[in-house]
């Protein structure tokens, strides 16, 4: 698909086929070879021969079978005046590798063959295969109206052509001498499409200018090879064939930003030859082989090498100005930057590639550029820092070092053009590392802890593919339970206990800013140890105390790696303080992209009722979900200081809202749908968690926020539906998330006595890692001793006393009437109806707290008249009131309040099935 060189001049712009293709083979040491006479037998049985024969055993016997299979071919037919067979090859190879480069060309044949004009037609004799792989000769006749664009190269000899439909064969037919290809283009039909004669005298000329500064793209082929054998070598010794996981990447030089720019410079480079997975490796090569050669061609051996490898170190260095958190591999960086001196080279002013080529190749390299630049800031995961830093600095320098393509010119060192070019690498090099510096230029603890105790990694790493094997075959029944115990006790429980006892003895020596995470570390490996020898020991005994043991270990090893987990995503979010990507004019930038302006986000309107534009805007409802837009908004636009006043001081003004709600309720409501129906990937929202906490330090907010997120994210895998509709491994993922939100609270608490989201937040988490009921009490009455005017704690318990979960409706009534009697022992019948009107919206229209609950309507109904005087401006309240009057069937009341309500609606009060218009059916209304 690119004008070659030196080794072979093409009629369109196609691939080197390299050395020329295998040699007639000399007869062996076979004294019968030869002997066959083959003029006694039929053209069927020569056509049937030709497959039985041996070429390389008796080679003369084959030579004589296809010589008397092609006078008999030309005995049967007759001849026609004016047709000469013109012998050659139509690929340079024989057997596969032809057939294959024969289909890559779209050719219909290939190996050697020979060509005939007649009067009518054109008639191609070579090589085809049947759809079962089996090679025969063909003979493929084309009218002469459907052949057209004949031009000659030297011995090579191109023309178009068509055999039916609208589909059209670019032919390429190397004769065996220049005169014979001269008499096969001068036979050949005259037919030529428009501005063909100029487009090839162009190519011609092209091809000329390449050939004569010769070169064979051999860095291509080299960069090529040393990434196949870079995959080939990670396959051995991991013992996979990719998908290979972020520690073994980093072991074999994976580029990640803290580590790269606090010493080991060399990963900017070895990250380029590694690839996560062989597709990434295909895709990548596919591309680089495609603009690879021409592009070397272009500009020559080491030219194309330094350009290969100064967009790649660039790329590199982008990738972690931009956004350092993440590990990042593969050879999209510097392919870029070739794609970019590819189009530097055809947007010179002195380009001296022909127009037609430019059309071409700048209108497909250009979509392809594009297609992946927009492709990669459209989706998460695709590096196109990288990518841009690549193809810029590959363009800039590309201009910088493209010479006229002459002999005369290319056997002079290009002093001016190279001093250039290694000055605006410097140059970017240097910019580069001063933006990179900033960003985490020492590693946080859990790295530097890391980093120290790499054989711990390994060690680990690959102990855990030996415990996972032994799990899948155990589960598959393939091993006893007395040979799982033996192996786990030889191959899995050594590595634990020497790992135990050695960091143990090391914890004294860390440095004080290591120890605490290394002591979670510690923990985590000694609990792993007792896990593994309590599987051993309940393969040996098989009780069920012993596997009650084992469940309760991998519970605790669960959590203890979480902590680990999270300290872990934390040390990395840290890495962000000067990044590119988290600059407040980037952030402006991306909101301009289509389908990037933040917007509100709102829970699902299946999942309950929603304000309606004509609900009042000054009612607790609308006001809730201002303060949840607004608090979305200042976290999203990274106005973290105000959102953090402004949940401090909502703390300390609970009931301020018309409704008796709270404006923290809005706010923590806010941002829970952000974080559970939002577009945020959770790098996006931990790196914002990390820059909060860098703007605001010592916050007790941006922790409370993060253990919220976290819970979000385990929710978002095990998904809102029946427990039994989770797997397995979703349940084990929801456990291990929760864990890290439970971890969140736990350091948080001391600092957040005062604020009631660390109570509603803790009961939310315990009950999600099922703890008992007095230990959720616990933190309530903890919450209500401190923060006793914020509704959502009572929501919280009402929650857990739900029968749905194991509660009851007399656990209900008992603890609704305990939290509404006054000390005078005379119940306060407001306290009592907002309880029982937060109940019912738990249990929504499946439950009449009435007729299945224990409530009492006289009661709620005082209730009721009492927050109306509370509350006097609340329209939500009062249509509250009416909704529990017509649940209640107290059409007395309904319709007392129905004239009322007609005027002061508030859709936020009504569920989808007691609306006013079913009540006002029930007791036929009139309005």
């Amino acid at each position: 698909m690119y004008p070659a060189g030196q080794s072979r001049q093409t009629c369109g712009v196609g691939e080197d086929q390299g050395p020329p293709g295998e040699s007639q083979p000399t007869s062996a040491a076979n004294p019968r070879d030869g002997l066959i006479d083959f003029s006694h037998y039929s053209l069927a049985q020569l056509e049937e021969l030709q497959f039985g024969i041996d070429r390389r055993s008796a080679p003369r016997d084959h030579a004589n079978l296809m010589a008397e299979l092609e006078r008999r071919r030309k005995e049967a037919r007759p001849a026609t005046a004016g047709e000469a067979w013109i012998s050659g090859r139509f690929t340079v190879r024989d057997g596969w590798w032809g057939w294959l480069q024969s289909k890559y060309r779209r050719s219909p044949l290939y190996s050697e063959g020979a060509i005939a004009v007649r009067t009518d037609d054109v008639v191609l004799r070579g090589r085809q295969r049947t759809w079962l792989g089996v090679p025969v000769d063909a003979e493929l006749s084309f009218a002469a109206s459907a052949v057209r664009n004949a031009a000659r190269d030297g011995a090579l000899v191109c023309f178009d052509c068509r055999r039916f439909g609208p589909w059209w064969h670019r032919i390429e037919f190397r004769a065996e001498t220049v005169a014979a290809a001269e008499s096969l283009v001068s036979a050949l039909p005259r037919s030529r499409t428009s501005g063909f004669g100029r487009r090839w005298e162009q190519l011609r000329e092209l091809n000329q200018r390449m050939a004569a500064i010769g070169g064979f793209p051999w860095v291509t082929c080299t960069i090529v090879g040393l990434n196949v054998a870079v995959f080939a070598a990670m396959a051995i010794a991991t013992r996979r064939l990719g998908e290979f996981d972020p520690v073994q990447m980093l072991d074999w030089g994976a580029n990640y930003g803290p580590l790269t720019i606090s010493g080991p410079w060399w990963r900017l480079i070895t990250a380029l030859f590694l690839h996560g997975s062989l597709l990434h490796l295909l895709l990548n090569m596919w591309a680089f082989w495609n603009v690879g050669r021409l592009t070397e061609r272009l500009y020559g051996n080491w030219c194309f090498a330094f350009l290969y490898f100064a967009s790649g170190l660039l790329s590199s260095l982008a990738s972690i100005a931009w956004d350092p958190t993440h590990s990042t591999v593969g050879a999209s960086g510097p392919i870029f930057g070739i794609f970019g001196a590819f189009l530097a080279c055809l947007a010179h002013p002195r380009h001296y590639v022909p127009a037609s080529i430019v059309r071409v190749y700048w209108l497909s390299t250009l979509a392809f550029v594009a297609f992946n630049l927009v492709n990669g800031f459209q989706h998460s995961g695709i590096d196109n820092a990288a990518h841009v830093g690549g193809l810029v600095s590959g363009f800039v320098l590309g201009l910088v070092l493209m010479r006229p393509l002459q002999p005369e010119v290319r056997a002079h060192f290009a002093l001016p053009q190279s001093t250039a070019a290694l000055a605006l690498t410097a140059l970017g090099v240097l910019a580069a590392l001063w933006q990179v510096r900033g960003i985490g230029s020492q590693l946080g603890p859990p790295e530097q802890y890391l980093r120290a105790h790499s054989w711990y990694l390994n060690g680990e790493a690959s102990n855990l593919r030996e415990w996972q094997d032994l799990a899948v075959r155990a589960g598959a029944g393939s091993i006893s339970d007395a040979e799982l115990a033996a192996r786990f006790d030889q191959q899995i429980v050594p590595f634990w206990k020497s790992a135990s006892e050695r960091l143990q003895r090391e914890q004294s020596t860390l440095p004080p800013a290591q120890r605490d995470f290394g002591a979670l570390v510690v923990e985590f490996v000694k609990v792993r140890l007792d896990w593994a020898r309590a599987l051993a020991e309940a393969g040996r005994s098989e009780n069920a105390q012993s596997m009650n043991e084992v469940l309760r270990l991998a519970q605790e090893t669960d959590s203890a790696q979480a902590r680990i987990e999270r300290l872990e995503l934390r040390a990395t979010m840290d890495h962000r303080p000067r990044a590119l990507s988290n600059r407040a004019w980037v952030r402006t930038l991306r909101d301009l992209w289509p389908g990037h302006a933040w917007r509100c986000v709102r829970e699902p309107e299946n999942f309950g009722p929603q304000p309606l534009p004509s609900d009042s805007p000054t009612d607790g409802p609308a006001m809730r979900l201002a303060a949840g837009c607004r608090a979305q908004s200042l976290f999203v636009n990274a106005y973290y200081r105000a959102l953090d006043r402004w949940l401090e001081s909502s703390a300390g003004t609970l009931g301020d809202l018309p409704d008796g709600g709270s404006t923290l309720q809005g706010i923590a409501g806010g941002l829970s749908d952000l974080f559970d129906y939002g577009t945020m990937t959770p790098e996006e929202v931990l790196g914002r968690m990390a820059d909060w906490r860098r703007a605001v330090p010592g916050t007790v907010q941006a922790e409370l926020m993060e253990a919220m997120y976290f819970q979000s994210w385990a929710w978002s895998v095990r998904g809102k539906g029946y427990a039994s509709s989770v797997s397995r491994q979703a349940w084990a993922v929801f456990a291990h998330r929760t864990a890290m939100a439970a971890a969140g609270l736990a350091e948080v608490a001391p600092h957040a006595v005062n604020q009631p989201l660390r109570y509603t937040l803790g009961m939310s988490v315990g009950v999600d890692q099922s703890l008992d009921r007095e230990q959720l009490r616990h933190v309530f009455e903890e919450g209500i001793k401190r923060t006793p005017a914020y509704q959502p704690l009572y929501r919280q318990m009402l929650r857990i006393l739900q029968p749905r979960w194991g509660g009851s409706f007399t656990e209900v009534n008992t603890f609704i009437r305990e939290r509404s009697t006054r000390p005078n022992g005379l119940l306060n019948f407001a306290t009592y109806a907002e309880l029982y009107w937060i109940f019912a919206t738990l249990e929504g229209d499946e439950t009449n707290i009435f007729a299945d609950g224990e409530a009492t309507w006289l009661a709620t109904r005082q209730g009721f008249q009492e927050l109306t005087r509370l509350y006097p401006r609340s329209d939500f309240v009062l249509n509250a009131f009416a909704r529990f009057a017509c649940v209640a069937r107290d059409a007395e009341e309904y319709r007392r309040l129905r004239p009322v309500i007609d005027k002061r609606r508030s859709a936020m009060a009504w569920t989808s099935k007691t609306t006013i218009d079913a009540c006002d059916a029930q007791f036929s209304a009139k309005h």
